[in-house]
């Protein structure tokens, strides 16, 4: 089952080893197990003043934060933005070449969490079914896997947040680049390098296990 997890955000010092979990309906605060090799992803999307919209999908791995940039082009909503990013973020997850054992997704869009959960007709209904897609690739690999999407407050100092909420406005910013992505490393210092990939070279990557 997809658990929702609206509260309750990574702590703003970055993210302890173990699992967390959120339990309102008992009234406990946290359960913690023994650590694995989970999968911590922050996404966000960004619609500018002029219709351009873009989502992220960010990790951090070591020192460096790396991540996915994309956009999606004109006439889109920020809601848009947002679910496809969270439909994306569980690509990563589902794609990577090692157990994971959980992954967990925050994002600081309450909305987008609401459409994961239903794969009704409406607003955001294909990224929905993207989710479950990879949802399933992920559970055919790791049946016991444990898949939480959390809502993050944004602005409040958390670093992936914030990393995030600033590679989606840069998506959204790429001109007269309709399905052009980017995969974009933040080293230490804050610099940042970028490659850019054409769709067919997307797809050949893929192939290939690189993203």
């Amino acid at each position: 089952m997809l658990e929702r997890q609206r509260r309750n955000g990574p702590p703003r010092g970055g993210l302890p080893p173990g699992r967390y979990h959120h339990d309102r309906g008992r009234g406990r605060s946290c359960e913690r197990s023994e650590p694995t090799r989970p999968a911590w992803i922050f996404t966000d999307g960004s619609r500018l003043e002029n219709g351009a919209t873009g989502y992220t999908v960010v990790w951090k791995k070591g020192p460096q934060w790396k991540g996915h940039k994309t956009h999606i082009g004109w006439g889109q909503e920020a809601f848009d933005a947002e679910c496809a990013a969270l439909a994306r973020a569980l690509q990563v997850a589902a794609t990577r070449n090692h157990a994971i054992g959980s992954v967990t997704v925050f994002t600081n869009a309450q909305a987008a969490i609401w459409r994961m959960t239903s794969d009704g007709p409406g607003p955001g209904q294909k990224y929905a079914l993207e989710a479950r897609r990879h949802i399933a690739t992920l559970r055919a690999k790791e049946p016991n896997v444990r898949i939480d999407i959390r809502w993050c407050p944004s602005h409040q100092g958390i670093e992936g947040n914030e990393v995030a909420d600033t590679w989606a406005k840069l998506a959204a910013d790429e001109p007269d680049a309709h399905g052009v992505e980017w995969f974009s490393t933040r080293e230490p210092d804050g610099s940042v390098t970028a490659r850019n990939f054409p769709p067919a070279e997307i797809t050949r990557q893929r192939q290939a296990r690189i993203l």
